[in-house]
């Protein structure tokens, strides 16, 4: 502190012999005096920049009239300016006195000399004092009596979210001057607290690390409050804010705009570049971010900070021109690396040593403000459409993962559905087999059945037939007893009935055993013999029922009937026909012995025969339940395969939407590209230069990049097309497979 307040003495102690030399010149106390009368801004600006300093760091003040106050705006003469004393160095190019004569009278009449632009313009460009250099930047871009100092202090005390990225790029901000070289020190906490506010003032800006350096220049010129205003006004008017905003848009139309004057200015050095793809994004960016402040020297950067006050960014390009321009040489040598490793090491220490000719070329350059407007109109919609392009380059994108995704899918439960495919075939091939084999046993039952059904009728036929003539041969049998000629046929009956008895023992027909013969219609019948008409009507009668009940004739042999048949019978008895009788009675017994177990025996047949009969019915109806069953399965694989058919085509047609839409695309791209080609030829004819080779190879640069663009859209149609022949080798082997099982079925 004693070694800064020392400084700031001798400092005092210089400004004060200028003071005396200026009001002892006769030219300039005159006009002195006549402002001090009229009381206008000289008192204003006095007093504010009294209070200001006394706000912000206590800043030593001094006045031209050669009085000196310290911190208090009380003690200050109000006829008087104040100076605000400058932070760091002291160093620049040495001013004429004249030049300094104007700035004292500029200083003192700023009311009018403000509404001349063109005449502040041109003495800045001419040099500006140190000692006057804060002040003349505050007052020239407005910021020397901005609002936004009221609210510096308030915005120190809110936190801010990017105040760990300004920690950590304040010690790479000039780290070699003595103002930043220490670490936590006065110069980085003040470089902290201006990046901070300003972070908090603009939350849309925030904080880029460009902006660092050009408050570093600020602080060693001025006080942070003053240095807070100026950065302000400098990001609202001069177009650094738009360059800082994360988008950084105003940065490219910058760099679009350079690389054009390059290409219109310096032609061969523009084919050089573009032969080594050195785009100017890679060398001037920090340039216009941080206004040549990180390669040139501090005396020049402040220079180039006072053209730009002036000019706004038209004296970057200027100055970035002149530049190229003066080290074209020496780029046209170099490869890209080179080009890097000259333009930050080598060159600025050229720049140096040529400042003033650089100086004098950038002010002599004139740019045309229209073609400047146009270039940067140019490079908008050149943007719009890259970013259109971009956009829809990621829908396609997205569209073509969602659309492999889909296929993967798709893929998948194509493999899947054919394992179910294969799995029903082979389980139709096994009841295919199945049904076969139950088909041939359905109609081995069948002819079973139908055979017990003829064997059936056949015995039931003989069964009757022998029943007419077993009774037949009874009532013959009756008639001779009763007519007395018993004796001479009795072996006759007997034998008939044995015969019958043996062939319906041998048939085993199927009769049920019924014992209700009516007995006393035998009775009657035997009474009454062949004469009667009732026993004529009962013997039809005793036929028919015999015919329709086949035991009925057999229960009315019993013994017991016979016997009460011939107790009333009337007829006369003799010997004769008492032996007769016991003959038929003892024949009868076993005849119907032999017949009760024949029908026996029958009728069990006939219910084996009718349980067989309702098995091979249960079999028939569970075939046919599976047989329906089959062919409910069948027409439901047969109305999946028709619906997967029916998707995949219209995935089939999508892809051809996107095919068709694609070589729309492509033949667009064409038709840009020979637009391109037409006015790459246009330009060429225009421009005169050596390397034509070299601008050859530039414009087929371009051409390999449009290549690589269609050979990428070819790519994406070749891959629809596959997908294309996959979902119609698909839908075929489904048909196929589909057919198939129909055909199994």
């Amino acid at each position: 502190m004693d070694c800064r307040r020392q400084s700031e003495l001798e400092l005092l102690a210089k400004l004060e012999e200028k003071n005396r030399a200026l009001f002892s010149d006769a030219k300039v106390v005159p006009s002195l005096h006549t402002r001090r009368r009229e009381g206008s801004i000289s008192s204003s600006i006095s007093t504010g920049s009294g209070q200001d300093d006394t706000r912000s760091n206590g800043t030593t003040s001094l006045q031209l009239n050669g009085h000196s106050t310290h911190g208090s705006s009380k003690s200050s003469n109000t006829s008087g300016v104040l100076i605000p004393l400058m932070i760091g160095w002291t160093a620049g190019a040495p001013i004429s006195s004249s030049i300094r004569e104007q700035w004292d009278y500029v200083i003192n009449n700023w009311d009018q000399c403000s509404k001349k632009k063109s005449y502040v313009s041109d003495l800045i460009k001419k040099g500006v004092p140190d000692e006057f250099r804060p002040l003349i930047w505050q007052l020239y871009c407005g910021a020397y009596d901005s609002a936004v100092k009221k609210h510096y202090h308030n915005y120190l005390l809110v936190d801010s979210p990017v105040e760990k990225a300004i920690r950590r790029d304040i010690a790479r901000t000039f780290p070699k001057h003595d103002l930043f070289k220490d670490e936590n020190g006065c110069g980085q906490e003040s470089l902290f607290r201006v990046i901070k506010a300003y972070s908090i003032h603009d939350p849309e800006v925030g904080y880029c690390q460009g902006s660092a350096f050009i408050v570093g220049l600020l602080l060693m010129q001025m006080p942070e409050l003053n240095a807070f205003a100026v950065l302000v006004q400098l990001m609202n008017d001069y177009r650094l804010r738009e360059m800082y905003k994360p988008s950084m848009m105003e940065l490219g139309v910058c760099m679009y705009q350079l690389e054009q004057l390059i290409a219109d200015n310096l032609p061969d050095l523009y084919t050089h570049f573009r032969t080594q793809s050195f785009a100017p994004s890679l060398y001037a960016s920090a340039w216009f971010l941080t206004l040549f402040s990180t390669i040139l020297p501090i005396p020049c950067a402040t220079r180039v900070m006072d053209f730009y006050i002036v000019e706004g960014l038209q004296f970057i390009f200027k100055l970035a021109l002149s530049i190229l321009k003066f080290s074209a040489d020496n780029l046209l040598k170099c490869d890209m690396e080179s080009m890097v490793a000259f333009l930050q090491h080598e060159g600025p220490l050229a720049w140096d040593k040529y400042s003033t000719t650089i100086f004098e070329n950038a002010c002599s350059l004139k740019l045309n403000t229209k073609k400047m407007k146009k270039l940067a109109k140019e490079y908008m919609t050149m943007r719009s459409q890259e970013r259109e392009e971009q956009i829809e380059l990621r829908r396609l994108r997205t569209e073509n993962g969602l659309l492999l995704q889909r296929l993967a899918r798709l893929e998948e439960e194509s493999g899947i559905m054919a394992d179910r495919l294969v799995k029903c075939q082979l389980i139709r091939a096994q009841e295919a087999e199945t049904t076969i084999a139950l088909r041939c046993e359905l109609s081995i039952l069948k002819r079973e059945y139908a055979n017990l059904n003829s064997n059936s009728h056949l015995i039931n036929n003989e069964i009757m037939e022998n029943n007419n003539e077993q009774h037949k041969l009874l009532l013959e049998s009756v008639t001779m007893n009763n007519d007395g000629v018993l004796p001479t046929n009795e072996k006759t009956v007997n034998t008939t009935i044995i015969n019958t008895n043996t062939t319906i023992s041998m048939d085993k027909p199927t009769i049920t055993n019924q014992n209700s013969i009516n007995n006393a219609t035998i009775h009657q019948s035997l009474v009454n013999g062949y004469s009667s008409p009732t026993y004529n009507r009962q013997n039809n009668y005793t036929t028919n029922h015999t015919t329709n009940n086949d035991n009925n004739i057999y229960s009315s042999l019993n013994d017991q009937q016979l016997n009460n048949s011939y107790d009333f019978c009337t007829l006369p008895r003799s010997r004769n026909r008492d032996y007769q009788t016991k003959s038929i009675n003892h024949n009868e017994i076993k005849n119907d012995e032999l017949l009760s177990t024949t029908v026996n025996q029958l009728q069990t047949d006939l219910v084996n025969s009718r349980f067989n009969e309702a098995d091979a019915k249960k079999v028939l109806h569970e075939l046919r339940c599976k047989l329906h069953e089959l062919e409910e399965s069948k027409s439901d694989q047969s109305l999946r395969s028709t619906e997967q058919i029916a998707v995949l085509k219209d995935e089939l047609f999508g892809a051809k939407l996107r095919e068709t839409e694609l070589i729309n695309q492509i033949d667009e791209l064409k038709r840009r590209f020979d637009d391109l080609n037409s006015l790459w030829q246009t330009h060429l004819g225009k421009c005169k230069g050596v390397n034509n080779d070299t601008k050859r190879s530039s414009l087929w640069i371009g051409s390999l990049n449009s290549l690589d663009a269609h050979e990428t859209n070819f790519k994406m149609k070749f891959s629809d097309r596959l997908l294309e022949t996959r979902f119609v080798n698909q839908i075929s082997s489904l048909k196929q497979q589909n057919h198939v099982g129909t055909s199994l079925a």
